[in-house]
């Protein structure tokens, strides 16, 4: 359902939104528009999949699972939960890895986004 409506809200913004930007804007505003526009579509491309991977895990946690056993996720037959409580301990590791992770994406992407889109609208 959440896919959908995703799917759905980019559509109603590229039918709805584009045509008044198109209209009501110069084409100056319009250029910086795009450029804006581009450079937030951009952060799929940055984030790498991550989201994806750092939520499948999460809910492993969720499920139970230790931190020790998530190196051992490519071959399920050895992950066994016996438990359905949530397990902080690991839910607290990969919150913490998260934080390094998108700490070194940010310092490394937003000095990038930083020069190229100060030449871009030079």
């Amino acid at each position: 359902m959440m896919t959908w409506g995703g799917v759905l809200s980019r559509s109603l913004s590229l039918i709805i939104v584009l045509p008044l930007v198109l209209t009501r804007l110069s084409t100056a505003e319009i250029s910086l528009w795009y450029l804006l526009s581009t450079i937030i579509g951009l952060q799929n491309l940055v984030d790498m999949g991550f989201r994806h991977t750092f939520t499948r895990v999460i809910s492993y946690a969720r499920g139970g699972l230790k931190a020790e056993d998530l190196s051992a996720l490519r071959d399920l037959k050895k992950v066994s939960t016996k438990t359905s409580k949530i397990n902080w301990e690991t839910v607290e590791c990969i919150c913490s890895t998260m934080r390094v992770v998108y700490m070194r994406l940010t310092l490394i992407s937003v000095p990038c986004l930083l020069l190229f889109g100060t030449w871009s609208l030079i």
